[in-house]
Parts: C-alpha cells; structure tokens; sequence
C-alpha cells in the first residue's frame, strides 16, 4: 500500500515535470509577449540571447549580399566585387548591431512586420498589433521552438527560432523575408 502511493507520486511528479518541459516554450513566448505589450526591455532582453541572435543574422545577411555578388556576372578577379563584399560586411555588421536591441526587437514585434532589403536598409511596419498575432508555433527539435508569423502583404513569412538554454528558452534566430 505505501509503494503504490509512493509510485503514483513519483510518477505525478515526472508527469507534471514533462507537462512543465512541453510548455516552457510557450511559456517564454507569452512572457515576451507581455515585456513588448508593457514595453519592458529588461524583461525582454532575458529571453533574447542577444550574441547569438546578432551572430545568426549577420552570417546569414552577409551570406546573402556575396550569394547576390556571386551571381552578377563579374570576373572572378575583380577586385571591385572583393571591396563590395567587404564593404557589404562591414555596413551588415553595423546595422545588425544598431537593430538587434531590446528595443530594436520589441519594435519588431508590435509591428510583426521587418524586413531588410537588399540595400542594406531596414523597414518596418508602423501599425502596431499584439506581439505574435495568428502566430503558428511548433516544436522543431527537442531544442528548437519556432513561432511562425502569417504572411505579410509581400507574401512572406517570418519566423522566430527559440533554443533550449537549460530548462528555459532563449530567442536565437529571426528568419526575415528578403527582398
């Protein structure tokens, strides 16, 4: 009698410990949501691993400006091209450290809506909307949680990576449309 009450406790324990695993995502979601809703950018940063994330945009962002050079027809020893690429690096590097701020992402967040274009510039959406509106979110892997926004007016989805950080999740990739 007392080792069935002690399994059934056991087992409640692992159970709820599994529920609480499952959720957390979730949970940090919501509670982005509530740093951007009251503006709270101290709240926010602790879900954002901001190295990570800035690091993430910058290899793909720049991975994009040389893919687009690669495929303008151009000598291979053109030493313009090369200036262009390091030029393109150092203008993404730049802006990707002047975005990726609290602020930065709680702007990106209300608005749903940001995109970099070609040029290096950035736009955003000015109507402001709860964070995560009609958003899809999905387990990737046991360590990856994306939120999925709906299309935009371009047609476009953008999605937020999310990457287990111990018992808790961390924002470390935004995938953007480009134009």
């Amino acid at each position: 009698m007392k080792n069935s009450k002690i399994i059934t406790a056991v087992v409640a324990v692992l159970v709820f410990l599994l529920l609480y695993l499952f959720a957390t995502p979730y949970i940090t979601v919501n509670q982005i949501e509530a740093a951007v809703k009251s503006n709270d950018a101290d709240a926010l940063s602790e879900h954002v691993d901001f190295p990570v994330l800035r690091q993430n945009l910058k290899d793909r962002l720049n991975a994009d400006i040389l893919n687009g050079m690669l495929s303008e027809d151009m000598d291979e020893d053109d030493q313009f091209a090369a200036f262009g690429a390091a030029l393109g690096g150092m203008v993404v590097e730049r802006m990707i450290d002047a975005i990726v701020t609290p602020a930065g992402i709680t702007r990106m967040m209300e608005s749903q809506q940001f995109v970099i274009e070609e040029d290096g510039r950035s736009s955003t959406n000015q109507q402001s909307q709860e964070p995560f509106t009609d958003a899809v979110m999905s387990y990737e892997s046991f360590d990856e949680f994306v939120v999925t926004l709906p299309e935009n007016e371009l047609g476009k989805e953008v999605k937020f990576v999310f990457s287990r950080r111990g018992m808790g999740w961390k924002l470390s990739d935004i995938l953007f449309p480009m134009l």
